[in-house]
């Protein structure tokens, strides 16, 4: 999995024309991992962008750059999230639309 989320910090940085060492990456991962534990531990929300953000100025990338690879980060991790979530609910024979009717029946009765 974090294998998988460095290389969104790579094709991030490939689309906008930044290249770090794979040691860099590896940096930029643990950093950021350990930036979300702490904002969680001490409750202060953006705890990833943050952290990814203080990384990737300790590893001399401009602002906007780094603003853009990790705006990229987030969506990709969205996208992706709910994409696979989508397609597994479908495999799985779960409709959206009678989960949310059983709900609102749920909510109506009570």
């Amino acid at each position: 999995m974090k294998i998988i989320a460095a290389t969104h910090f790579l094709w991030a940085g490939l689309a906008i024309g930044i290249v770090l060492t794979p040691l860099d990456y590896l940096f930029l991962m643990v950093f950021a991992g350990f930036a979300l534990v702490l904002a969680r531990f001490i409750r202060v929300p953006g705890g990833f962008v943050i952290g990814s953000g203080f990384a990737l100025k300790l590893l001399g990338v401009p602002d906007e750059q780094a603003l853009a690879m990790i705006l990229f980060n987030q969506v990709l991790s969205m996208v992706l999230m709910v994409g696979l979530g989508l397609l597994f609910l479908w495999r799985s024979g779960v409709d959206i639309r009678e989960a949310r009717n059983a709900e609102a029946k749920v909510d109506a009765s009570a």
